[in-house]
């Protein structure tokens, strides 16, 4: 039993011969309640000889970024971060109470 949207549609042989007939792409989304992305992306990726490219791909990153700086750099940024926002929680601590203070313009 198909259970991918791509199986279910071009694995089906009503659907070959609604294509071969030049049925329009429209009609066949309406037929067969999928969305016309989901229809041509499985168009695009049918093979007839070989039924497994209707099977789901990967959704995996082909390629992983790699790191371009070394670890020591990256620890470094965030102890810096946590220090500037120490102190701007500090000044703004500072500025609150110190407006209060001042009758609360």
């Amino acid at each position: 039993m198909p259970h991918s949207p791509y199986q279910r549609l071009m694995g089906s042989q009503e659907v070959s011969e609604e294509i071969k007939r030049g049925l329009e792409d429209i009609y066949l989304c309406r037929h067969f309640d999928i969305s016309p992305k989901t229809f041509y992306r499985g168009k695009r990726r049918y093979n007839p000889r070989h039924i497994a490219s209707l099977e789901d791909r990967s959704h995996q990153p082909r390629h992983l970024r790699r790191p371009t700086c070394s670890a020591e750099l990256v620890e470094a940024v965030l102890k810096l971060r946590k220090v500037v926002q120490l102190v701007k929680e500090a000044h703004h601590r500072d500025n609150y109470h110190s407006t209060k203070k001042e009758g609360g313009k």
